[in-house]
């Protein structure tokens, strides 16, 4: 059940970093899912989301991550993996993935000269 789920949010990624085009999977135009909630009374008003499942969380987490200023999912430059991306000018993974990317960028520099 949650693979499925899963396949279609990571499928709305792709669209959204144009690397699949919405004709070839018109599935992945609504994502969105049911959310209830409340709002509490009194000097500061909350807005409290009133979930069902997990599936509504994590349907609103990737709401939020995709819809923000600075996006919060990316593609790793070496690996291909999506992550969460905690600084804006990250482009990799892990400090692994950023030190081999950088190991084979250079020794690709020295066979070429």
């Amino acid at each position: 059940m949650f693979r499925v789920f899963f396949m279609e949010l990571y499928q709305h990624f792709l669209t959204t970093k144009g690397e699949v085009t919405m004709e070839a999977n018109p599935a992945v135009l609504d994502i969105s899912g049911l959310l209830s909630y409340r709002l509490t009374s009194g000097r500061t008003p909350q807005l409290v989301w009133q979930v069902k499942s997990m599936e509504s969380v994590i349907r609103l987490s990737y709401a939020a991550m995709v819809t923000g200023d600075k996006p919060g999912l990316r593609v790793c430059k070496n690996c291909g993996k999506v992550y969460y991306n905690s600084h804006a000018k990250s482009e990799f993974c892990s400090a692994r993935c950023r030190n081999y990317y950088n190991v084979k960028a250079f020794r690709g520099k020295r066979i070429n000269n």
